[in-house]
């Protein structure tokens, strides 16, 4: 089961190779340049809404008040009137359901390899037989 800051993690990988932002600047306690801050709030909105987090939640994870995460919610919803906005942030959502899909996926094949491993108990058991 993946914790908050899992899936903030992967959904900051995804908002940062989107919008040409380095990691750190989502996490920074600094605003920075507008376009960090707006991947920043972009991140902020796609967790709340794509994950169900309260904004209490959110703001705890990028260092921000709940009223940040609120004010940047209602922007992203405001610029979604704009169906070339939409259509970018509907791709994002898309691409980070196919990211999470491909990491429970990767975690999945890796416990059926070790599950599919003998251990050294059951070979030391055999060799004693």
């Amino acid at each position: 089961m993946q914790t908050i800051k899992d899936k903030a993690d992967l959904l900051i990988s995804v908002v940062a190779v989107a919008t040409h932002t380095p990691f750190a600047a989502f996490l920074s306690r600094q605003r920075g340049i507008a376009p960090h801050a707006f991947a920043r709030q972009v991140a902020m909105y796609l967790l709340h809404t794509q994950f169900g987090y309260s904004q209490t939640k959110v703001g705890e994870v990028f260092g921000r008040e709940k009223s940040t995460v609120g004010y940047a919610v209602n922007l992203i919803e405001d610029h979604r009137d704009d169906d070339t906005f939409d259509t970018w942030i509907a791709a994002l959502e898309e691409a980070l359901a196919h990211c999470m899909r491909a990491d429970e996926l990767s975690k999945t094949a890796r416990l059926r390899r070790f599950m599919s491993q003998p251990s050294e108990k059951t070979e030391l058991l055999s060799s004693l037989a």
